[in-house]
C-alpha cells in the first residue's frame, strides 16, 4: 500500500474542510437571517399556538447555534491557531458559550 504524500494529504484536508465550512457557514447565515429579525412570521418551522414561548425557545436554539456554526470551522485552521492564538482562544470560548443555551432548549 502506497501512503499518501504530505501534499496530497494537505490537499485532501483543505478540500474536506472547505466542504464542511461552506455548509456550516451557509446554514449559519441562513438561520441568522431568518431569526435575527425577531419576526415569528418568517420562521420556516410551524409554531405551536398552544405553547406561549415556542418562538423564544427556537430563538434560544437557533441564534447561538448559528454563531457556533460560523465560528467552529475556523477553529481547525492550523495557521489561525499558530499565528493568532489569542483570537483562536477567544473564538473557542465564544463558540463554547454559544453552544450552552442549546443544551437546555426543549
Amino acid at each position: 500500500m502506497n501512503p499518501m504524500s504530505k501534499t496530497v494529504r494537505h490537499r485532501w484536508w483543505w478540500t474536506l474542510w472547505s466542504l464542511v465550512a461552506a455548509s456550516a457557514v451557509g446554514i449559519g447565515v441562513f438561520s441568522i437571517s431568518v431569526y435575527i429579525t425577531g419576526d415569528p412570521d418568517r420562521t420556516p418551522i410551524p409554531l405551536d399556538p398552544d405553547v406561549a414561548a415556542h418562538y423564544v425557545s427556537i430563538l434560544v436554539h437557533a441564534l447561538p447555534s448559528s454563531l457556533a456554526l460560523l465560528i467552529r470551522p475556523f477553529q481547525f485552521v492550523t495557521r489561525l491557531r499558530t499565528r493568532h492564538p489569542r483570537l483562536h482562544r477567544v473564538a473557542g470560548r465564544v463558540s463554547w458559550c454559544a453552544s450552552r443555551p442549546e443544551r437546555s432548549s426543549p
